[in-house]
């Protein structure tokens, strides 16, 4: 069965002073769907809570004051009967961005989701965000890549920041933010997938341009079609394990649960 995207739905917030990030649930959203969140924080402060139900993929920090930003991964197989809105809180009531994509035809089986690294820039300077290569992506299996990208821009002119996804991936969510408002009160978010065609070329680091430069995290994870989770996860995962050089050191702040969590 092929994964299809079904939804999405975001939240933003560059201005007013809040502790809470409720994003609600997308559209359409179907029993056994699989609902990944994008969650983008400045880099000095933290999640400090999910929603119950949720996964925490990944985490991870660009720079660990108010010029970097602070990127999280969390997913959630759906229910029968979901909540209309999810809130996750964090430690500062200042910038935030934050996502849910609702996907189709994921594995209902453990393992479904696959975290495949991310990469990180410390440069003020970086007009470019990029989620890790996978190499010699030797299966048979149906999988689909979805990558995040967040950034904290520095610049001081007041201009809505815009992500171009990577060539050959469709973009589900750019948080547009005007920037300006703050020089340290920046968070921006965008999220592209590819749902077909991933084969043993698939060894380039997908990358993402921003329109505003800025210390930046991107994070890639793989989701498994619900045919081949259980021969798929060992295929593909064995992969990763050889080509990635991914730091699963001990989560830095926020939440730890999941399956690795932080860099």
């Amino acid at each position: 069965m092929a994964i299809t995207f079904r939804s999405s739905t975001y939240v933003t917030n560059n201005t007013t002073s809040s502790t809470q990030i409720i994003v609600n649930k997308p559209a359409g959203v179907a029993a056994d769907d699989m609902l990944l969140a994008f969650v983008a924080v400045r880099g000095d402060y933290t999640v400090s809570s999910a929603p119950s139900g949720w996964t925490l993929e990944r985490s991870t920090f660009s720079v660990n004051d108010n010029t970097g930003i602070r990127h999280y991964c969390y997913s959630k197989k759906a229910g029968g009967s979901e909540s209309t809105a999810y809130t996750w809180v964090h430690t500062f009531g200042g910038p935030f961005a934050a996502t849910i994509l609702a996907y189709d035809g994921v594995s209902t089986s453990t393992g479904a989701v696959i975290n495949a690294g991310s990469t990180r820039s410390t440069s003020a300077t970086d007009t470019t965000v990029s989620c890790p290569a996978v190499d010699n992506l030797t299966t048979s299996t149906a999988v689909a890549l979805v990558c995040g990208y967040a950034v904290n821009p520095l610049s001081a002119s007041t201009v809505n920041v815009v992500f171009t996804p990577p060539s050959g991936m469709a973009e589900r969510f750019d948080s547009n933010m005007e920037v300006g408002v703050s020089e340290t009160l920046r968070a921006s978010l965008g999220v592209a997938d590819l749902l077909t065609g991933l084969t043993t070329s698939a060894s380039t680091a997908r990358v993402a341009t921003v329109s505003n430069s800025g210390t930046n995290v991107g994070i890639a994870l793989f989701l498994l079609a619900q045919t081949v989770a259980a021969s798929g996860r060992a295929g593909v995962w064995g992969v990763l394990r050889a080509s990635q050089a991914v730091n699963r050191a001990a989560p830095i702040g926020g939440p730890t649960t999941g399956p690795f969590t932080s860099d």
